[in-house]
C-alpha cells in the first residue's frame, strides 16, 4: 500500500491545488463518479475515469508532475479524486483489526542519502552551505499549532503534507517544494527529535559544529541612538535624530528584527514632529523597552533564546511567494489628518500564517475625507479593496516582507485573482482557525514575551467560531461596542470595537450584525489580545448569512446603538497604579532623563511604595534604582529601559 497517499488529507490535498478542486473531488466519488483504482507491482497507482481519462499516481513523484490524462499543468480534481478514491479502496480492503496504515513517521528519520537522491546533489550543496553559516529553526510538530509537520526558516515555511514523504513536501517560496528550504526543515526535524521528541513546537539554530556565531558588536551600537533619545528627550528631538536611526539600522549586520524597531521608533518620532493622531507615547514605550531587551537577550551569555532569533539575523527582508491562496479575515480603516489607512488580513491555509496588506491615500485640501466604504470601493488587483476583504486571492504575484506585510508586485498584477468567499473558515488550520479559546490562551502563555518575538504584524489575528452572543451593549462613554461571545466550547470570550473616525458607521453595522440581523454570527474574526478581563476580540470580520466587514459597510437601514452601562474592571485599583508608573516613564521619555527636575524623583520614589504595598516589589524597585539614578546624576538610560522592560512583560 501506499502509505504516502494515505497520509494525504482532504486539508493537505487542498494545499496542494485548492478548496474547490478538493470539494468537486469529493463530490463526484458521493455521487459515484470515481475512478477504477489499481495499483501496479512497482507502486504506481492507476485510476481510470468513466470520460476515458486516465491518471498515474508514480512512487515519489508530487502530485503535480504525475501524469493525467487531461494535460493540466496544475493538481487537478482526476489526480485529487484517484488519491481520495485510492484511500476509500485501502480502507474497505482492510479487515477491521488491521493496523493503521497512515504514515506519521518524521521528516527527521531520512537519512542524507535519501535527501539527495530526491531533491539532488546541488541542492543538497546549497543547503550544507547554509547550515554551516547557521540557520534559525521553528519545528511545529503535529498538534494545536500546526496539523502537519511544519518548520519555519527565515525566509520560507516548508509544511510535510504527507510526513516523511518529500514528494508532497510544501514550501512557500518561489520554487515551491525540492529546494533548499526542504532540505534544511528535514535537518531541522531530526535536530528537534534529537533534542526532545515530545514538544509540539521547538526554537533551535540549525549549525554545523562549532560554526561562528554572529557578531553582535553592531547589535549594541543599535542602542546608541537610543539613548541619545531617551538623554535629551522626545519634544527636544531633532529631525537629524532620525539620521542616527538610519545609520544604525545600515550597521546592524542582517539583524532583522533590531532594524524594524529602529525604523518604527523613527517613525513614531516623525508622527510626533507632525502632530500625527497616529502616535502613541505608550506604543514608542514599548519600542524602545523591546530594543534594549533584545540587545541584552542577545549579548553573552545569552538566554533560553539563540541570539539569531532575538535579533532575527538571518531574516530574509523581503522574500518572493510561490503561488499562493490567501483567504481575507477581513480589514479595517484608520485615519491621521488627510490620510487614510485601509489594513486587509490574509490567512494562508497552506502555511497557517495572517499577513497584512496595506495601503494609504491622502487627500488633497479642499477634497471631502472619504469614508470606510468609499475606499472599499477603490481599485486593488482587478477587484476593490472591499472585494479583497471579503474575498479570496489566488496570486503569483506576492511579496512577504519579514513583519509578514505582504504586496502585490505590479508588472505581474495579471497573475493575480480576487473573488468572493462564503465566510466558512473551516479549511483554515490551527492556531488561524479558534474552535477554543482556552486552548488558544495556554498556547499564548508558552510564547516568548513579545519584545523577544519575531515582529509580525498579524501574529494574533484568529476566525473564532462562535457558539452564542450575548450582552451587545454599547458604551457611550468609552465610545465602544462591547459584547460576550462564547466560542464552540462555551468559553467566553469579549468582543470589543472602538469609534474611529474613518468609519463613522461601522459601530452600527457591528452591533445590528451581532444582534441577529443577517442570521446566528458563526465566525468572527480580527486581532485578539489579553486584557485584564480576559480575552478580547476587535473584529475585522464577521459571517452569518453573509460576509460582513464594518469598517468597509456603508451600513444603512441598520437598528441604532443600544446603550448599557460603562464597562468597569474589577482590577481598577491596580491598574491605576501600573497606568501612572506607565506615565512616569512616559513623562521621563518625553522630557528626556537629563531634563527631569524638580519633583519627578519625589513622585516616582512615592509611586515605587505604593506598587511595593500591592504586591508590584519588581516594578517599585525598577523606579526606585531609576529615582536614585536621576538624583545622582548618572547615566539612567538602563535604568529607563530595566523599568520599561518589567512593566512590558506585566501589561503582555
Amino acid at each position: 500500500m501506499r502509505s504516502d497517499l494515505l497520509t494525504l488529507t482532504a486539508e493537505s490535498l487542498a494545499a496542494l491545488a485548492n478548496v474547490g478542486v478538493v470539494k468537486r473531488a469529493q463530490k463526484e466519488l458521493q455521487e459515484g463518479k470515481g475512478p477504477q483504482v489499481h495499483e501496479e507491482p512497482d507502486g504506481t497507482v492507476v485510476g481510470t475515469f468513466a470520460d476515458g481519462v486516465v491518471t498515474r499516481l508514480p512512487p515519489g513523484k508530487a502530485l503535480k508532475d504525475a501524469p493525467c490524462g487531461c494535460n493540466a499543468r496544475l493538481v487537478c480534481r482526476h489526480r485529487v479524486a484517484l488519491v481520495l478514491a485510492y484511500a476509500r479502496v485501502a480502507q474497505e480492503a482492510a479487515p477491521p483489526d488491521a493496523p493503521e496504515t497512515r504514515q506519521d513517521s518524521s521528516p527527521g528519520t531520512l537519512a542524507d542519502a535519501a535527501l539527495e537522491a530526491v531533491l539532488g546533489a546541488r541542492v543538497m550543496s546549497d543547503a550544507r552551505s547554509a547550515r554551516r553559516r547557521g540557520v534559525l529553526c521553528e519545528v511545529l510538530r503535529p498538534g494545536a499549532a500546526s496539523d502537519v509537520p511544519t518548520v519555519r526558516l527565515p525566509s520560507a515555511t516548508v509544511r510535510f503534507l504527507a510526513h516523511a514523504e518529500l514528494a508532497h513536501a510544501r514550501c512557500d517560496c518561489v520554487t515551491g517544494g525540492g529546494c533548499v528550504h526542504v532540505a534544511l526543515a528535514c535537518w531541522a526535524m531530526r535536530e528537534a527529535d534529537r533534542r526532545d521528541a515530545s514538544r509540539e513546537s521547538l526554537l533551535l539554530d540549525l549549525k554545523d559544529g562549532e560554526a561562528p556565531t554572529a557578531d553582535d558588536a553592531g547589535w549594541a551600537r543599535a542602542l546608541e541612538p537610543a539613548v541619545m533619545l531617551l538623554r535629551e528627550g522626545v519634544d527636544q528631538s531633532r529631525a537629524s535624530l532620525g539620521q542616527s536611526f538610519a545609520v544604525a539600522r545600515a550597521e546592524l549586520s542582517g539583524a532583522t528584527w533590531l532594524a524594524f524597531g529602529l525604523e518604527d521608533i523613527e517613525q513614531a518620532l516623525g508622527w510626533h514632529r507632525a502632530r500625527s493622531a497616529r502616535y502613541r507615547a505608550a506604543e514608542l514605550r514599548f519600542l524602545l523597552a523591546e530594543l534594549f531587551a533584545r540587545v541584552r537577550a542577545a549579548s553573552p551569555p545569552g538566554g533560553e533564546l539563540p541570539a539569531r532569533a532575538v535579533v532575527g539575523q538571518g531574516e530574509a527582508l523581503e522574500t518572493r511567494l510561490d503561488r499562493v491562496r490567501w483567504v481575507s479575515l477581513g480589514a479595517r480603516v484608520d485615519s491621521d489628518g488627510r490620510r487614510r489607512t485601509l489594513e486587509v488580513f490574509l490567512a494562508d491555509p497552506d502555511m497557517a500564517s495572517v499577513f497584512a496588506m496595506e495601503h494609504a491615500w491622502d487627500t488633497p485640501e479642499g477634497e471631502p475625507l472619504p469614508e470606510g466604504p468609499d475606499l472599499g470601493r477603490r481599485r486593488v488587483a482587478g477587484a476593490t479593496w472591499d472585494v479583497l476583504a471579503r474575498g479570496q486571492v489566488v496570486t503569483q504575484a506576492a511579496v512577504r516582507r519579514a513583519n509578514r506585510e505582504v504586496r502585490l508586485e505590479g508588472s505581474r498584477i495579471v497573475a493575480t485573482s480576487v473573488t468572493l468567499q462564503t465566510g466558512d473558515f473551516e479549511s483554515l488550520p490551527p492556531p488561524v482557525r479558534v474552535d477554543d479559546v482556552r486552548a488558544l490562551r495556554e498556547s499564548w502563555l508558552a510564547r516568548p514575551p513579545r519584545m523577544l518575538r519575531p515582529k509580525a504584524r498579524a501574529e494574533d489575528v484568529h476566525a473564532v467560531l462562535v457558539g452564542a452572543v450575548h450582552e451587545v451593549a454599547f458604551d457611550s462613554a468609552r465610545q465602544e461596542v462591547r459584547a460576550t461571545l462564547e466560542d464552540a466550547h462555551g468559553q467566553s470570550f469579549t468582543l470589543v470595537r472602538g469609534f474611529r473616525a474613518a468609519a463613522p458607521r461601522a459601530l452600527e453595522v457591528l452591533s445590528a450584525t451581532l444582534n441577529g440581523d443577517h442570521g446566528p454570527v458563526v465566525w468572527v474574526a480580527g486581532p485578539m489580545r489579553w486584557s485584564g478581563s480576559g480575552l478580547e476580540l476587535e473584529p475585522t470580520l464577521l459571517t452569518a448569512d453573509r460576509v460582513v466587514v464594518p469598517d468597509l459597510d456603508a451600513g444603512e437601514a441598520v437598528r441604532p446603538l443600544l446603550g448599557g452601562p460603562s464597562r468597569r474592571d474589577a482590577a481598577e485599583p491596580l491598574r491605576a497604579r501600573i497606568d501612572a508608573m506607565a506615565g512616569l516613564l512616559e513623562e521621563a521619555m518625553h522630557r528626556g532623563l537629563r531634563h527631569l527636575e524638580g519633583d519627578y524623583p519625589g513622585r516616582a520614589r512615592a509611586l515605587a511604595v505604593t506598587l511595593e504595598d500591592a504586591g508590584l516589589r519588581d516594578l517599585g524597585l525598577r523606579l526606585r534604582r531609576l529615582a536614585e539614578s536621576i538624583v545622582a546624576g548618572r547615566e539612567a538610560a538602563w535604568d529607563w529601559a530595566h523599568a520599561a522592560v518589567r512593566l512590558a512583560l506585566l501589561e503582555d
